[in-house]
């Protein structure tokens, strides 16, 4: 191992450590007890969009609706107030963000840079993880370095906290080390190194991360990823040498990590193939994971002594993955798409648009409140996306009908702007496919958004003639 502390970065990290240990840990045991009550489990659908969904399966939401098959979110998690933060990608800048999404509605009200250094591709390599109080964030990235001949390929873990920086070192980052997780409990992150061997921690009051569970035996296998629960438990995601399908090994840790020798419960073989990503419930009576087609919920196992053990698996959400639990509840009743069709009610035009962005930038969407069209015709739908207090970049502008109303009104996508001037209009056109079965009135969504900013929506009624 030789993880990458320069100087400059542990006493950064290290003060806010200090600073934050107290109250991190108080917002971490409130939200433990309000878990024992409630929680959901995030993800993302087969569309790359987020979703929510309760434990039993019963209840989803809907966050986002602008993915595509090449621009998914990646790795929801939450905070411990329901906030659920995922990572995207913006293909046009090489960049990433988190963005914070409000529960309630899927509004987003916040956005990270994840900085990158180094040269050649960029992307979190498996995605990042929000704190439980929302203050920091851990992400794994990978980058190229080609000072050395042949280039090598370098995996690091950096820790940020709050929007604005550039540099991706500035609070601490460490290289060969990829998957981070939160030790409940604790201001603590830890993370596996890229032997597949270990778990590492980045405590308070060090400098570089301290080696805690893993493996001597070089031929016991890779380990994929972990997590720990908040009732002293452990899982590791294993995958035996040469093999792609995961077992689950279930500890108990002796102590809060990186403390204590942690001891075998039980282990089950070929659960999923790789990764699978194992995550408790916040009261740790629960695990969930993502299998071979969707996600998966079961009771933890009660298994001792190092035994085989099982996991009787409910599948809760076809074509989910990466899925993480928060502490909060759904909402009664909730619907991805709230609107009747026909709507007897009268339209409230198009939406407010967001709150000031990162550097006091806003999109502003103006879209017409009704259209009408002919049944088996296009509907023309024209809007204009302002750009106020900063330029604007990679501004995208998409449409969306619900997924019960495509067999009558196609979804017309998306149309990219790229950059808007500071001040400056421009105009997005779209034409929404209906057939003939076209009857009375459907809403279609459109949403403007950019690099690092709220995006702004408005929604159009496309009503019938005759």
């Amino acid at each position: 191992m030789h993880p990458d502390t320069p100087q400059s970065r542990p006493v950064t990290f290290l003060t806010w450590f200090g600073s934050a240990v107290l109250v991190f840990t108080v917002l971490v045991l409130v939200g433990q007890a309000a878990s024992a009550m409630a929680a959901n489990i995030s993800y993302v659908g087969s569309d790359g969009n987020v979703w929510r969904i309760s434990p039993d399966g019963v209840k989803k939401q809907q966050l986002t609706g602008d993915a595509s098959p090449d621009d998914r979110y990646v790795t929801p998690s939450q905070k411990n107030d329901g906030t659920v933060v995922a990572i995207r990608r913006v293909k046009s800048s090489g960049s990433a963000f988190a963005y914070f999404l409000r529960p309630s509605d899927g509004q987003m009200t916040n956005s990270w840079l994840l900085p990158k250094t180094g040269a050649g591709s960029f992307s979190p390599f498996n995605g990042g993880v929000i704190s439980p109080d929302g203050g920091m964030m851990a992400y794994d990235w990978h980058y190229f370095d080609c000072w050395t001949n042949p280039c090598t390929l370098n995996q690091k873990v950096s820790f940020i906290a709050g929007p604005g920086t550039t540099n991706p070192c500035l609070v601490n980052c460490h290289t060969y080390y990829i998957r981070p997780r939160w030790i409940p409990g604790t201001p603590y992150a830890g993370m596996v190194d890229t032997d597949f061997r270990r778990i590492w921690v980045q405590k308070a009051n060090s400098a570089e991360p301290t080696a805690w569970l893993g493996f001597s035996d070089p031929n016991a296998g890779d380990m994929v990823s972990f997590d720990v629960s908040t009732t002293g438990k452990s899982v590791l995601e294993v995958t035996p040498e040469g093999g792609d399908v995961s077992d689950f090994m279930f500890f108990d840790n002796n102590g809060t990590p990186p403390a204590g020798e942690p001891s075998i419960r039980c282990s089950i073989g070929a659960v999923a193939e790789a990764p699978a990503y194992p995550r408790f419930s916040p009261d740790g009576t629960k695990v969930t994971w993502q299998g071979n087609d969707g996600v998966y919920v079961a009771d933890m196992p009660t298994q001792t002594g190092g035994s085989a053990c099982s996991l009787n698996g409910k599948l809760i959400a076809p074509g989910g993955q990466e899925p993480s639990w928060g502490p909060a509840s759904l909402p009664q009743d909730p619907d991805p798409d709230p609107d009747p069709d026909p709507d007897p009610d009268p339209d409230p035009g198009p939406g407010p648009g967001p709150g000031p962005g990162p550097g006091g930038s806003v999109l502003r969407l103006t879209a017409p409140a009704k259209v009408s069209f002919m049944p088996g015709k296009d509907a023309a739908v024209k809007v204009t996306v302002t750009a106020s207090g900063r330029a604007a970049t990679g501004v995208k502008v998409c449409a969306t009908v619900p997924a019960r109303l495509k067999p009558k009104v196609k979804a017309p996508g998306c149309r990219t702007i790229g950059l808007i001037a500071k001040g400056q209009t421009t105009t997005a056109s779209f034409k929404a496919k209906t057939t003939r079965r076209a009857k009375g009135n459907y809403a279609v969504r459109i949403t403007a958004s950019g690099d690092g900013l709220a995006a702004s929506s408005a929604r159009v009624r496309l009503i019938a003639k005759g």
